[in-house]
């Protein structure tokens, strides 16, 4: 039986969602917008570093999650067209 248009339109619609959501989340964890030393006034600049490198690690563990949620939406809409 063929799959309902609507849940179709659906589909594509989560499939492109999370594509966008992916390369956005691509383009910040490639260039994460960070602070220079020369701008921090005492330590707490070291506890920047350290909240940046934590936010960067975080960055690229969400990118591959939405990469298999991605993976995850295309496996469905291929299905649905099936």
């Amino acid at each position: 039986m063929p799959a309902d248009p609507l849940e179709l339109d659906r589909l594509r619609a989560r499939l492109a969602e999370l594509h966008q959501l992916y390369r956005s989340a691509q383009r910040r964890a490639a260039d994460p917008p960070l602070i220079g030393a020369e701008s921090w006034r005492g330590p707490a600049y070291a506890a920047y570093a350290v909240a940046a490198e934590h936010l960067g690690t975080r960055l690229h563990e969400v990118l591959d999650d939405l990469a298999g949620a991605t993976a995850i939406a295309r496996a469905e809409l291929l299905h649905a067209l099936a």
